[in-house]
């Protein structure tokens, strides 16, 4: 592959805000609905260049993963004095 056929186009930030835990896994594997959005962004940006030959998009993720829910369950008194300490 020449460098003459390759073209950088603007980059993509894609701002995710907070993500489940298995939307996160699912991106990083390469597949779920996170992926095809990042596509659609990328075929966004292709359209607007209209180029030829070959074209390099640098893509930015940015994501917040979600805190995992606590089920604490009510252990008496003791419980309930260890959990406010």
């Amino acid at each position: 592959m020449s460098e003459k056929n390759v073209r950088t186009s603007q980059r993509i930030f894609l701002n995710l805000g907070l993500q489940k835990r298995k939307a996160i896994r699912e991106l990083k594997q390469g597949t779920g609905p996170i992926i095809q959005e990042l596509q659609e962004a990328v075929k966004a940006v292709a359209g607007e260049q209209e180029t030829g030959g070959k074209e390099i998009v640098p893509v930015a993720i940015l994501y917040r993963r979600r805190a995992r829910k606590r089920n604490r369950k009510k252990r008496g008194v003791l419980g309930e004095v260890l959990r406010r300490l």
